[in-house]
């Protein structure tokens, strides 16, 4: 105005505007605030703000009185506000999901804290977890090998705690949780590569490895590294039997040493505990297990589940750990026996109902949405009933390989039990692996088991979204056929010898049992409901 009294009019003008400027700026971004602060009161209307509970005329306004901080430029960052005057807080774990559910739009994940005694309510947004957690370079392996709890335990990734929105990373351990895994997803949703994290970490630590493989592709690249016994395609069903027959070998010598009279010798029941034993841990891989406890005719299918069940039952206090891996965890090629007995779970992308319900046991209405779609995204069960977000870890094939190198044809890893794969014969022969044919190497029953399942699957989902799904799912399925038994210990399982039970000493497992008198009555337990 001084510039245009001054004579000046067009130069006025022109500096009117460039004073003003940044006003357009500010107006603007205090416009998106409101909007967004308005946004934020509108979406928890009903659970902290407005709603009856409130004075009407102050709800139909503007709900209830609450401060919204924003991070940088219009995202809200930190939400307080009063508690309701009816809130309780015996329902917080319910308003928790709810609050955060409604609060998306803007980002997440969002902790909620509650202070009772003030009646205030206070959400934040976190820092969300990484969409790439990579090998060595977020993770060292001397800071994996530094900061494990336990020898056995193996690294999977950056998990997020939902309440505190703290990033921690995620650890499977054998010697503080259940021993097995079930692994689940659908394809190219990172499963491979978190199963291609758990050899990495074996081979790091000179573990023994067996990998079970029916599509014979996926795991090709570990077939030379140090330790590794590797059973692809026509000769994953002699995997399981060689991890078996393993087994079978560490459990009869750890009989002779708790019968051998040596004074302690029979205190200690887990292998690896044992002063002086001869054996390393043993990482047992099995991808797609489903699909091979289907493959070959009705005695090999029997024979195949059987062996895993008796892994997944007894390998552990032989110093074994197994991963079981599928996309298809069906119960009538994966039995309820052998789920029952992978209690950690881990499922990698969103799934479906049917497959998070068969992995992780759990329905899809108690599970917060996943923060991102990334490859490696998943969900973890690593303690009983809870379910923590994660990004798992990422490591390529070449890089593995670079950890020890690779043998040579003539130096492989023996295979110990059961007849050599074919790809072996091949290599030394001078055939590459990149000559080989898939389809020459993959089990000729691998795309009919596989068909049949996704049908199994299909024929769920439709069950699960239908009116009659609560009768249906009340219904009962008793087990076909008889209880697999166990072979002779020592007698290695091999294709042709089914289990059986009867055959098995009874001399006093390793594996510690409860002590109940003979005369203990049975105990109804119909009377305590």
């Amino acid at each position: 105005m001084w510039l245009a009294h001054g004579s000046w009019p067009l130069s006025g003008l022109l500096g009117g505007l460039v004073i003003l400027a940044p006003a357009r700026w500010w107006i603007r971004a205090g416009y998106e605030r409101e909007r967004a602060r308005t946004g934020v009161e509108k979406a928890l209307a009903g659970v902290i703000t407005g709603g009856e509970e409130w004075d009407g005329h102050t709800a139909s306004m503007r709900g209830a009185p609450i401060k919204v901080k924003f991070r940088g430029d219009v995202t809200p960052a930190k939400i307080v506000g009063p508690l309701p005057p009816g809130w309780r807080e015996t329902s917080m774990e319910r308003d928790r999901a709810e609050i955060r559910g409604r609060l998306t739009h803007w980002g997440s994940p969002w902790t909620i804290v509650t202070d009772s005694s003030g009646r205030a309510l206070c959400a934040t947004l976190c820092e969300p977890l990484p969409t790439a957690v990579r090998l060595p370079q977020t993770r060292s392996w001397k800071w994996i090998d530094a900061n494990k709890p336990s020898p056995l335990a193996l690294y999977l990734g950056e998990a997020q705690d939902a309440d505190l929105g703290e990033t921690f990373p995620l650890w499977w351990d054998p010697d503080a949780t259940d021993p097995h895994a079930l692994i689940g997803g659908k394809t190219k949703s990172g499963k491979t590569v978190g199963l291609r994290l758990l050899v990495a970490q074996a081979i790091v630590r000179g573990w023994d490895v067996i990998i079970a493989d029916p599509k014979g592709v996926d795991f090709v690249w570990a077939g030379r590294l140090p330790g590794v016994r590797y059973f692809p395609g026509k000769d994953c069903i002699n995997g399981v039997v060689e991890a078996v027959a393993e087994m079978h070998a560490r459990q009869d010598w750890l009989s002779r040493q708790l019968w051998s009279g040596k004074d302690g010798a029979d205190e200690e029941g887990d292998l690896l505990k044992v002063q002086g034993q001869p054996y390393a841990p043993c990482l047992v891989i099995v991808d797609e297990a489903a699909e091979l406890s289907g493959l070959g005719d009705g005695d090999q299918q029997k024979e195949t589940q059987a062996n895993l069940s008796s892994l997944a039952r007894l390998s552990r206090f032989a110093g074994m750990v197994c991963a079981f891996a599928t996309q298809r965890p069906d119960v009538k090629f994966l039995s309820g026996e052998t789920k029952a007995n992978l209690g950690t779970r881990v499922m990698y992308g969103s799934g479906g109902p049917t497959l998070t319900n068969m992995v992780l046991e759990m329905s899809l209405k108690e599970l917060s949405k996943l923060t991102d779609t990334c490859r490696g995204r998943g969900r973890a069960v690593v303690t009983e009933g809870t379910a923590v977000e994660f990004q798992g870890g990422f490591i390529s094939p070449s890089n593995v390989k670079a950890l020890r190198g690779v043998l040579e044809p003539d130096g492989l890893t023996p295979v110990r039990y059961v007849e050599e794969p074919e790809w072996r014969s091949l290599l030394r022969a001078g055939t590459s692996t990149e000559e080989m044919s898939v389809d020459a190497l993959k089990h000729p029953d691998y795309d009919r088991v596989a068909a049949e399942i996704d049908q199994s699957i299909e024929a769920s989902e439709a069950t699960f979204w239908s009116p009659a799904a609560g009768q249906a799912a009340a219904e009962t399925h008793p087990l076909e056929g008889a209880t697999p038994t166990l072979p002779p210990w020592d007698t290695p399982p091999t294709l042709d010898t089914p289990i059986s039970r009867a055959e098995e000493p009874t001399f006093p497992s390793p594996i510690p049992a409860d002590d109940v008198p003979p005369d203990t009555p049975s105990i109804d337990p119909m009377k305590y409901l």
